[in-house]
């Protein structure tokens, strides 16, 4: 498991972040608290308060795989 802190201005933001997501094959999903919605959901995606801060998390073991998360995830990181 991999942890990234994103941030998300808007619901555009939301389907980049999906359509990202969805080129992974383990499970992708965005946790704040006690919420967790599936990273690859476009529908979760539409649920979100934006703007919002969460955490996108890789369910996956992979060196390679989360440093490519983590190159991936950088366009929504720092905002």
């Amino acid at each position: 498991m991999y942890t990234v802190r994103v941030y998300l201005k808007n619901l555009d933001d939301g389907r980049e972040f999906v359509k990202l997501a969805e080129g992974f094959a383990g499970d992708v999903d965005l946790t704040e608290g006690n919420i967790s919605i599936d990273g690859k959901s476009i529908i979760g995606a539409g649920m979100l308060p934006y703007p919002c801060e969460m955490n996108a998390v890789l369910h996956d073991d992979s060196e390679s795989t989360k440093a490519l998360f983590h190159l991936v995830m950088e366009r929504f990181v720092g905002e």
